[in-house]
């Protein structure tokens, strides 16, 4: 970058940039280069334009894969999270040059990753797109074989991956509004999904969708069919019901012991999520 920098087309952030030359023609140069991070930025946001418009349009898918996957290569497992979109916003420029399947499956989970941090900033547009770029890389691994007479897909190579990817993508059609394609994808979730805990969590998004659009009939419905499914049913609820409840005082509450059974856990938020639909529907 010394041209650039010598032109004042790039600016050093910080005095950084000459510990090189203190190395240069030295043969331990590179040994004392390993921790130097040097930062730069354009001298206006024109001129990075202006760079970026020389490179050719055939070239520009290529260019942004080598520095999607240079900033993955230089970037520390445990700091990924912190720095997802400028990681996958440069790979997915790329993704039609992606041809193994390692690669794929990757990029499908940084994209997973990126999903959920939007998510949880709200931005969920930027989030649905994130996580459909994902199913797509997923699904790519076996779109070439679709005419043979044993038809694969992720759901039997990468399930896990694939059962994450399609319920976020439910629950951000559902933040998104786009009530139908979040009840195509629940449908297809429950289709594939292997255990009671893995078709859970559709149950759980879908009450939550049917009381936000005021379904609460619906709501309960779907609550109790949840419980239902994991042996908890409406007759057990109502047996339960007669029992006198003992609260342990406040003092006592930390010497219980911490609920850590998944299915337990899983009934309980149930049972919270009911609550105000089976007060809707019925007050008494």
């Amino acid at each position: 970058l010394w041209d650039a920098l010598q032109a004042g087309l790039v600016l050093p952030l910080s005095n950084d940039y000459k510990i090189p030359l203190v190395f240069e023609g030295a043969e331990t140069g590179l040994a004392g280069l390993q921790d130097v991070k040097v930062d730069y930025k354009f001298l206006h946001d024109k001129v990075q334009q202006a760079a970026y418009s020389l490179i050719p349009d055939g070239e520009k898918q290529e260019t942004h894969l080598k520095i999607g996957q240079l900033l993955l290569q230089n970037t520390a497992p445990s700091a990924r999270k912190d720095n997802i979109f400028a990681l996958v916003n440069q790979l997915n420029f790329g993704i039609d040059l992606l041809t193994s399947e390692r690669e794929k499956c990757e990029l499908a989970e940084l994209n997973l990753i990126a999903g959920q941090k939007a998510k949880a900033a709200a931005a969920f547009e930027a989030a649905l797109r994130y996580f459909n770029l994902g199913i797509e890389l997923l699904n790519s691994l076996y779109s070439c074989c679709q005419e043979s007479s044993e038809v694969k897909s992720s759901w039997q190579s990468h399930y896990d991956l694939t059962l994450a990817l399609h319920t976020e993508a439910m629950e951000a059609e559902y933040l998104n509004t786009n009530l139908q394609q979040a009840e195509i994808l629940g449908d297809l979730i429950l289709q594939q999904a292997t255990t009671q805990l893995d078709a859970v969590k559709v149950y759980e998004i879908k009450v939550q969708m049917y009381i936000n659009t005021v379904q609460l009939p619906r709501a309960l419905d779907t609550g109790l069919q949840a419980l239902e499914m994991m042996g908890f049913s409406l007759a057990k609820i109502q047996d339960l019901a007669g029992n006198q409840v003992i609260l342990p005082d406040f003092e006592e509450l930390e010497k219980l012991p911490k609920m850590t059974e998944p299915e337990l856990i899983a009934i309980i938020k149930l049972l919270q999520s009911i609550t105000v639909p089976a007060f809707g529907v019925n007050p008494g």
